[in-house]
């Protein structure tokens, strides 16, 4: 699952693949993908890769932001 504002209700989900370092979720509901770098244990997000996102408040996640995995 990947959210990318508080504001908005859309939350991509569905496919993920892993290609040449790079986390790649597919979302099966509107087609869009969203590319990650993968590094270490945090994924870095590669706006330019990716579908469109829509920037609904100043903390839409942009490009390069971190993604680091929390157990919870």
């Amino acid at each position: 699952m990947f959210t990318y504002s508080v504001c908005s209700s859309e939350i991509p989900m569905g496919k993920i693949t892993i290609e040449d370092s790079r986390l790649i979720l597919t979302d099966e509901v509107i087609q869009k993908e969203y590319i990650f770098l993968i590094d270490g244990d945090a994924l870095i997000f590669e706006a330019d890769e990716s579908a469109e996102v829509p920037r609904l408040d100043e903390n839409t996640v942009t490009d390069g932001a971190r993604f680091i995995r929390s157990e919870d």
